[in-house]
């Protein structure tokens, strides 16, 4: 997931190289949203993330430590009561579900890509591109040649 906010404008790269940069075009970043073909897992991949889970409550990240963290976080002037109280709320819904309710959100937030909508229309997800704010494109290209291609084409559409 990235940190960008939705609607920037950005540019979708396929490629490029010491004299071309193969343009896939300008956009939007449109969120971060299930690719195509999200949420077939398999049984290793379900069973992979069921042991992260126990791995990581065995390892101490448990809803104490949430509380304990946020309480430092709010103690150090780097959070707002309000924030803090909001995270532990989020912690105390995420500790009340089952391993296997929590691998599933996991493996779901792993699913998500940035989805970059184009301009002349379509869409280009971010594991498919380099990608950028437009105000950064000019110093990537750096004199290289521009050549537009057409976003690619997937199953189903």
């Amino acid at each position: 997931m990235t940190t960008m906010t939705t609607g920037t404008r950005v540019v979708a790269v396929c490629a490029a190289d010491k004299a071309v940069v193969l343009l896939y075009g300008r956009g939007v970043y449109a969120g971060d949203f299930p690719r195509p073909g999200s949420g077939n897992w398999s049984v290793e991949d379900r069973a992979l993330a069921e042991a992260t889970i126990r791995e990581s409550d065995a390892a101490g990240r448990t809803l104490e430590a949430t509380r304990e963290i946020n309480a430092q976080l709010v103690a150090r002037g780097e959070s707002t009561q309000a924030d803090a109280d909001a995270r532990i709320a989020n912690a105390e819904v995420h500790f009340a579900k089952s391993i296997a309710e929590r691998a599933e959100d996991l493996l779901r937030g792993m699913d998500l890509n940035p989805r970059i909508d184009l301009d002349a229309g379509g869409s280009v997800w971010g594991c498919e591109c380099w990608w950028m704010p437009e105000e950064e494109f000019e110093a990537f290209v750096q004199g290289r040649t521009i050549e537009p291609v057409p976003f690619p084409r997937r199953a189903g559409e």
